[in-house]
C-alpha cells in the first residue's frame, strides 16, 4: 500500500475512535461519525508566521516527509534537517481532554519501552482553557519530552494533522519517508506501532536519494494492517 493511499485510508478508519482537533473547553469528549474541522487559527500566537504557501500533506507523495523548524515550550529546537533521512522519529499530536489520547499514550510508552529510544515529538491541540494541564498530564503517563505546541505551529500542524484531530501518531524511517499514520484508537494499535517503529528503525533509503534522503519515487511501502 503507497503512503498516499495509507493516508486515504487512515481518514476513514479514525471514526472507530477519535477525538475532535483543537477544543475551547473540555467538556466531555465524544465519538464523532464524521470529520469536524477545529479552529487551529483562533489560538494561534500572532507572531508566528502564517504562511501556508506550498504547502505539503505527510504522506501525499512518496518522497520525505515535509520540512519543519519547531520550538518546544521548554526552549529545545526540533529541526528536519537533522531529522528527516537521519533518524527514525515518531510524531504524536495529542490532547489533556480526550479519552483515546490516554489509551494511545499506553500503548506508545509500552512500544517504546521495547524498540529503545525513539526521538518523540509530542504536539498538544490544547486551547488555552486547558493548556496548562499538558506538562503535568505528559508526566502522569511517563512520557517526559519536550513540547510542542500546535497553535504556535500552524504550518507543521496542517501539514501533518490536516484533519486537526486526536490522537494522531505519525512514523517517519530513517530514510524520511512516511511509514505509518494511524487517527484515533482501535485494538491491536500495539502491535502495529510495535511493527512500524521496528521497520522504520531499518527501512531501506528511498529510492535514487541521495544521503539525506532528496525527494524522489520509491519509498518502501507502509506495514499493511
Amino acid at each position: 500500500m503507497s503512503t498516499a493511499r495509507l493516508v486515504a485510508a487512515s481518514a476513514i478508519a479514525w471514526i472507530l475512535i477519535a477525538c475532535a482537533g483543537v477544543q475551547p473547553a473540555p467538556r466531555a469528549a465524544k465519538k464523532l461519525t464524521h470529520l469536524t474541522p477545529a479552529p487551529t487559527t483562533q489560538y494561534l500566537d500572532p507572531r508566528a508566521p502564517t504562511d501556508l504557501s506550498n504547502l505539503r500533506f505527510v504522506g501525499m507523495d512518496d518522497g520525505p516527509v515535509p520540512d519543519f523548524s519547531l520550538e518546544s515550550v521548554q526552549g529545545g529546537h526540533y529541526d528536519s534537517k537533522q531529522l528527516v533521512g537521519e533518524q527514525a522519529f515518531l510524531v504524536f499530536f495529542f490532547a489533556t481532554w480526550c479519552p483515546a489520547c490516554e489509551l494511545k499514550l499506553l500503548i506508545l510508552r509500552s512500544v517504546l519501552a521495547t524498540v529503545g529510544p525513539v526521538t518523540v515529538i509530542a504536539v498538544s491541540m490544547d486551547g488555552p482553557e486547558t493548556w496548562p494541564k499538558v506538562h503535568q498530564y505528559l508526566h502522569s503517563h511517563g512520557l517526559d519530552v519536550p513540547l510542542v505546541r500546535a497553535s504556535q505551529h500552524l504550518r507543521f500542524t496542517l501539514s501533518y494533522n490536516p484533519f486537526e484531530t486526536v490522537p494522531l501518531v505519525v512514523v517517519v524511517g530513517k530514510n524520511g519517508g512516511l511509514v505509518d499514520y494511524q487517527l484515533g484508537y482501535e485494538p491491536g494499535d500495539e502491535t502495529r506501532l510495535m511493527a512500524s517503529l521496528r521497520l522504520a528503525q531499518r527501512i531501506a533509503p528511498l529510492a535514487g536519494s541521495g544521503p539525506r534522503g532528496a525527494p524522489e519515487d520509491g519509498s518502501s511501502p507502509p506495514p499493511n494492517r
